[in-house]
């Protein structure tokens, strides 16, 4: 009677051992799937980011080629300036491009729609200043770009900002979540772990105890 309870025992001690060993190995794999997944995205945030200060950027710059623009007297230095505000607005548009392509909160699509509409009344005052410049205008496209790009331009980078805040803001809350689970998952791994090994000593003081009675 006293053989077979130990057996039975011993049997139950390495079941269950055998189960918390494979529900530790399956909750490592599942954090590990998802602990991927978080940091991909927050991968992908940060790449929206650098789309949204590439768009600050090259706003910044085409004023400053306006500027000098306006300064220039020689048309030929005129002339590479032009092609500077031309590329810079290129650069503008491929990085909205993926911006646009990308998901957005709802605070974040806010925060765009106001940016959206400042960009675009800039964008005709902008045009409006080349126009004057072509036509040798220059105190009527000093006067616009003063009254109208100046303002607008610092508005636009205030909204865009805001924009650059909150992707920021959604890479820390994540960051935040990523390191809360993983602790929470590294203590419950240890717990079922430290169980583990005391059935497993459980088990070998039964084994080593129930040798010595067969040979007694």
């Amino acid at each position: 009677m006293t053989n077979f309870r130990s057996k039975s025992i011993i049997s139950a001690g390495f079941i269950t051992i055998l189960v918390l060993l494979l529900t530790v190995m399956a909750l490592w794999i599942h954090d590990v799937s998802t602990y991927r997944e978080k940091l991909q995205f927050i991968v992908d945030v940060e790449q929206e980011r650098e789309y949204v200060s590439d768009m600050r950027d090259a706003v910044y710059r085409r004023a400053i080629a306006l500027h000098r623009m306006l300064m220039l007297e020689d048309p030929f230095d005129r002339d590479e300036e032009f092609i500077t505000y031309r590329d810079k607005g290129d650069t503008f548009l491929t990085s909205r491009g993926k911006l646009l392509a990308t998901e957005m909160s709802d605070a974040e699509k806010e925060v765009w729609d106001k940016a959206r509409v400042i960009l675009n009344k800039g964008g005709k005052a902008q045009n409006q200043v080349i126009v004057l410049l072509s036509d040798e205008q220059v105190e009527n496209a000093a006067g616009i770009l003063l009254k109208d790009v100046v303002p607008t331009q610092d508005n636009f980078i205030m909204e865009i900002s805001r924009l650059f805040e909150l992707k920021g803001e959604t890479i820390d809350k994540n960051l935040a979540q990523v390191t809360e689970d993983s602790d929470r998952s590294l203590l419950l791994i240890l717990l079922l772990g430290s169980v583990a090994i005391l059935l497993a000593g459980f088990t070998i003081f039964v084994v080593r105890r129930t040798g010595k009675t067969e040979d007694a």
